[in-house]
């Protein structure tokens, strides 16, 4: 057994101050003088810092931000030299990503590009992933090898313990990126969202979301209705429903409706403020079919009437939204006259919230995240506590996968998913920006220790 004594632990009043370990599941919470008889392997002073449990991580694109270890990056280049700079020192064939795009004008980066079609065969994402430069033929996207993910997976998940992070929902851009996670092991805690081009595979395999155990679970179908912000590619109210649009929404609902037929849940990006409430609308006319729950991914701009809409099917659509996002669209959303519908955490505080990163599009830093929720450098209305953020990277994130009752609170019988922070209670709200994570706990094993 491992005791964890002269703490703080989050959620209990300060007379609890230990916690003890037993195989993965936390076996007892109370007192340091009522702590169980036994052999114990470890007994860990905390120092009166306050112990939280791990940080779920509701959206990411890990296999993504694997693959960028073998890209080129151009999140730092703000001209077209410096653009024309990296192209030409790098190979024939270049893959790069992270281009800031709003920062160019986009006539002339397309006449550059022209320029260069001839010579170099290129592709090249934006930052938010949901534009893209090509050259030619472009380059289809390599698939991730579980050889991939093994060779580097023990520094990238280095980053995640340093962060807090024990479990994270893979949305899985292709087939490979789903299954390269079959060999992960007890390292990580994964639930993988599949690709629409998955969706027969599943239903055929009689596979229903939710499945597994929490070293590998499946999660649910994952679409794509609208972009991005910063790609001006979000669909708004303010935008014109083409035809285009119309039949991508009838093919939507039509993938939505045969997933929930056949037991299997729905992820649906939408970041502008019609994107959502078009989803929403086709939530609340298929709400029968809704067995277990049904999210909305991002969920950025939404309008106070399709807050009224969501509240009525709150126990059904769950939300993951991305505070860091703010740091990144803030300015553009002001220019949009968009901040007073930006970021709702306040006013969607009665539904079900799971935070998370969108990696790699920004950072893996919850901390950073929680200070971007309690700050709203937007529109100070929609700022939450402390205590709320941490909940939304916690039991609320654990909702996501249908795990609450498994991890994301600490419990006796839950598992032994914690880390070890300084008592943010003592500090401003600036706290947040450089806090550090001491101890990571994963399963009752300690995988991450620096105090």
């Amino acid at each position: 057994m491992i005791l964890l004594f002269n703490g703080i632990v989050f959620g209990y009043n300060k007379s609890i101050d230990s916690v003890v370990i037993k195989n993965d599941k936390i076996f007892y919470i109370g007192e340091f003088n009522n702590i169980p008889n036994g052999e114990y392997n470890k007994k860990i002073d905390l120092k009166k810092k306050l112990l939280l449990p791990s940080f779920i991580d509701t959206h990411t694109h890990f296999s993504e931000y694997i693959k960028l270890k073998l890209q080129i990056n151009f999140s730092k280049v703000k001209n077209i030299y410096e653009i024309l700079t990296l192209i030409n020192e790098n190979p024939e064939k270049i893959k790069g990503y992270g281009l800031k795009i709003s920062l160019f004008d986009k006539n002339k980066l397309a006449k550059v590009f022209k320029n260069i079609t001839r010579k170099k065969v290129f592709t090249l994402a934006s930052s938010d992933y949901h534009s893209y430069l090509i050259t030619g033929i472009g380059l289809t996207d390599w698939p991730l090898k579980s050889d991939d993910f093994t060779q580097i997976k023990n520094n990238d998940l280095l980053e995640l313990y340093k962060n807090g992070i024990t479990s994270i929902h893979e949305m899985a851009f292709t087939n490979a990126d789903f299954y390269a996670y079959d060999n992960i092991g007890k390292k990580l805690e994964v639930c993988r969202h599949f690709p629409v081009e998955m969706l027969d595979e599943m239903i055929n395999n009689n596979k229903k979301s939710y499945m597994g155990d929490e070293n590998l679970k499946l999660g649910s179908l994952k679409l794509f209705y609208d972009g991005s912000i910063g790609s001006s590619t979000a669909f708004l109210y303010s935008d014109i429903l083409s035809k285009n649009k119309e039949n991508k929404l009838k093919n939507i609902e039509k993938d939505i409706k045969k997933a929930l037929i056949n037991d299997l849940s729905v992820s649906v990006h939408a970041i502008g403020d019609r994107a959502v409430d078009d989803i929403v609308e086709i939530f609340i006319k298929h709400k029968k079919l809704i067995k277990n729950f049904v999210r909305i991914e991002h969920a950025q701009i939404i309008r106070d009437e399709t807050i009224k809409k969501l509240e009525i099917i709150k126990d059904k659509v769950y939300l993951s939204m991305q505070p860091l996002h703010l740091r990144e669209d803030t300015k553009i959303l002001i220019k949009m006259e968009l901040e007073n519908y930006s970021f709702r955490f306040n006013s969607l505080r009665d539904l079900t919230i799971g935070f998370s990163s969108d990696v790699p599009v920004v950072e893996f830093n919850p901390f950073k995240a929680i200070y971007y929720a309690v700050t709203h450098n937007l529109n100070k209305r929609e700022a939450i506590t402390a205590e709320e953020a941490i909940n939304n990277y916690t039991i609320n994130a654990a909702k996501l996968s249908n795990s609450e009752d498994i991890k994301g609170s600490i419990e006796v019988g839950k598992k032994a998913n914690l880390i070890l922070i300084d008592d943010y209670k003592k500090y401003d709200e600036n706290f947040w920006l450089n806090a550090k994570n001491y101890m990571t706990i994963l399963g009752g094993k300690i995988v991450y220790i620096d105090f």
